[in-house]
């Protein structure tokens, strides 16, 4: 399974190398270690993330560019990694975290139109992140916004999870991947 996951990637790699524009293709797969109980986001060119546990890739979201996963508790998170050069506050004379910052205000700006309230939790200028929760009825997101290797990650969980837990978690997605 592995070796014919590996080889498609190739192959896929190959195609992709063979084209003539300069938009960059995304390529996902997915694989679950049990010895190591980890499942691997592999997400070309960007690198893998991984995520403790078993977790099953079920949607993507074409508009946030976000993976979505679910594990067997019914919890929910999501993975989006993408070239800072790519969002619409892109400006090059601004620093990682200020991208951050304008990042966290693009999004939480358009949660609050749509109703929810918007708590940012931590905010850490020394590792570019912020941490922050969209709450409303029935919803109880947190997100960790970052940015590492020119790429703005962005992570979400959806959760019976307690906040603290749910904070925890995307801080070691961030901090390990």
């Amino acid at each position: 399974m592995r070796k014919q996951l590996f080889l498609t990637l190739i192959i896929a790699l190959i195609i992709v190398g063979c084209g003539t524009t300069k938009q960059t293709s995304k390529l996902h797969g997915d694989s679950y270690d049990e010895t190591a109980d980890k499942t691997t986001y592999i997400l070309v060119p960007y690198g893998n993330v991984e995520i403790p546990g078993r977790w099953k890739r079920t949607t993507y979201n074409q508009v946030s560019r976000q993976q979505f996963f679910t594990d067997n508790d019914s919890s929910t998170i999501a993975i989006a990694k993408n070239p800072k050069e790519k969002y619409p506050f892109y400006l090059e004379t601004k620093s990682n975290y200020e991208l951050v910052t304008d990042f966290f205000k693009w999004d939480s700006e358009y949660w609050e139109k749509q109703g929810y309230k918007i708590i940012k939790i931590e905010e850490n200028e020394t590792e570019n992140f912020i941490i922050w929760q969209i709450a409303g009825d029935k919803v109880n997101n947190i997100f960790l916004f970052g940015l590492k290797n020119n790429l703005i990650t962005n992570y979400m969980v959806s959760s019976k999870w307690t906040d603290k837990e749910k904070v925890e978690f995307v801080t070691n997605l961030y901090r390990n991947n």
